[in-house]
């Protein structure tokens, strides 16, 4: 990196921890990490906040940076395709069971039961950290939905996941690959996927392209332990190569104006 750059973000990072902490957003990227479930929720609401009116100001200029549009349209994408293969699995009078491998407090997955509805639909949210399944438990009850349960768990334990029951017929991992910069640990949660589904069950995942401010980002924030940011960018095509050699087809993809996000919809037969 040279010089002026780093001058840059070193003068970025001392902006955001002294003068950015009057927004809250900020302030939470910070405490929890710009990757943490608690952060993405915030996003998710989209409604400024913090001490002061100048608080609330940088909060509404942090809020409005297309990459955090692009997350909320990533969110919207994933609720549709999981609402799809709901429905899908209904015209097969099947009955739904859904597992997301990394929830965090799985505010989406609530979002697209409220809109399903029925109950023919269940619900399974899993996630390594156990505070977002307290949270994620007390979301849905305020919500009172009763057709989902929260439990904690490694998305990578093979056998765990394939004896979950009932056996899930639609598989979530929202926003998971793109901290992974070893491919070869992305394929091995796809083929754990592949593996738990039931046959005709439908995966829906999303995944990152590109990023409008990768550098910036990586340099100024940290990951949800606190680590250095390291972000995974794959183009779609890579992604549908990767499900399609472990068995899937890939029916349907969704993204952004910009391009930074696609949410993928797959199948297996």
């Amino acid at each position: 990196m040279n010089p002026t750059k780093g001058f840059r973000y070193a003068v970025a990072r001392c902006f955001m921890k002294t003068i950015g902490m009057l927004s809250d957003g900020i302030r939470l990227c910070y405490k929890e990490g710009l990757t943490s479930g608690k952060m993405v929720d915030y996003i998710y609401r989209n409604d400024p906040s913090g001490k002061w009116i100048i608080g609330k100001m940088i909060d509404k200029r942090f809020l409005s940076d297309p990459g955090w549009e692009a997350v909320r349209i990533r969110r919207s994408n994933l609720e549709k395709l999981i609402v799809a293969s709901i429905e899908a699995l209904r015209k097969q009078a099947k009955p739904v069971s859904l597992l997301d491998i990394a929830s965090g407090p799985g505010a989406y997955i609530l979002s697209a039961l409220e809109t399903a509805g029925g109950k023919d639909v269940s619900a399974l949210c899993r996630d390594f950290e156990s505070r977002w399944i307290d949270e994620g438990m007390r979301e849905a009850q305020r919500r009172k939905l009763h057709n989902v349960r929260f439990e904690q768990g490694d998305a990578f334990n093979r056998e765990e996941i394939l004896r979950i029951v009932p056996r899930p017929n639609v598989a979530v991992a929202s926003g998971f690959y793109d901290w992974f910069n070893d491919d070869a640990k992305v394929k091995e949660s796809m083929k754990i996927i592949y593996d738990a589904l039931d046959h005709g069950g439908y995966f829906v995942f999303s995944n990152q392209s590109a990023h409008p401010k990768l550098e910036f980002t990586e340099q100024v924030f940290t990951d949800f332990n606190k680590n250095p940011l390291r972000m995974a960018m794959r183009p779609k095509e890579l992604m549908c190569s990767f499900i399609q050699a472990i068995g899937f087809d890939a029916e349907e993809t969704l993204t952004d104006q910009h391009g930074y996000y696609v949410v993928i919809k797959a199948r297996k037969p």
